[in-house]
């Protein structure tokens, strides 16, 4: 029954998606809204703390904040197509105070190639042109759901050896660990393989928001160290993500 109902949502979320995949669509419904209490941000390093229901398959994401677009396109990157509903900011700042009340929007609809290209559509929507726009109402978990806020993947321990596996109980990875030990929530092994294959999802339910960006950073930068390769300084969006929790995965 369980598995039926999934189906039947997976198939609701995703005709709703189908429907609202053009930019010049009068409604969009089921959409996702991000505004200034789901944004964290320390130095050039941004949190973004909604998760995307798994059952939506292209997301329609309405961002309240102003983001440079670069940043923008950069959000919940698992997702080939995505859609993108901003404030026009640049018709905001050229207009009267008086007109100020008129709705203006972008909206980007984005096919992502690959991690380095994407094709981009947009148009802009003003004054009797502006779309409906109907906001999701449920964004809860399911009950064999969590809310990954960061993940790491190791390959084989042997047959050839992933060299990842190295980094594991180095003692960068030990003293990450003795800093971060039962403070930072639930912690999840799924096994890929026979031979060590897998990936560990963390919570982070026991960190701030902003403990959450400090662990992430303090996480990769340990790694970068071990690895003698440089951190990304330039300015990053973190975004959560749902995993259901199946028999292989192992609550650590």
């Amino acid at each position: 029954m369980k598995q039926f109902l999934r189906i039947i949502l997976f198939l609701f979320y995703g005709t709703l998606a189908c429907f609202a995949q053009n930019v010049s669509d009068p409604i969009f419904t089921n959409v996702i809204r991000i505004d200034n209490k789901h944004i964290t941000k320390l130095r050039n390093k941004t949190l973004i703390d909604v998760s995307i229901p798994t059952e939506i398959q292209t997301p329609i994401i309405f961002v309240e904040n102003k983001i440079l677009k670069e940043l923008l396109f950069s959000l919940y990157p698992q997702y080939r197509n995505i859609v993108f509903i901003v404030p026009d900011w640049n018709y905001y700042e050229n207009i009267s105070e008086d007109t100020k009340l008129e709705k203006a929007f972008i909206i980007y609809k984005l096919d992502r190639q690959n991690w380095h290209s994407f094709v981009v559509d947009s148009l802009k929507r003003r004054k009797n042109n502006v779309p409906e726009i109907k906001f999701a109402t449920n964004m809860a978990l399911e009950n064999d759901e969590i809310e990954s806020y960061y993940q790491e993947s190791y390959g084989s321990v042997c047959c050839p050896r992933d060299h990842s596996q190295d980094f594991l109980g180095s003692e960068l990875d030990r003293n990450f660990w003795e800093k971060y030990a039962g403070k930072i929530g639930e912690v999840y092994k799924c096994i890929r393989g026979k031979e060590g294959e897998h990936t560990a999802y963390y919570t982070l339910t026991g960190l701030t928001a902003q403990d959450k960006i400090k662990f992430i950073e303090e996480r990769l930068l340990a790694m970068a160290e071990y690895y003698g390769t440089d951190t990304i300084s330039k300015p990053q969006i973190y975004t959560p993500f749902r995993i259901e929790i199946k028999n292989n995965c192992l609550k650590q």
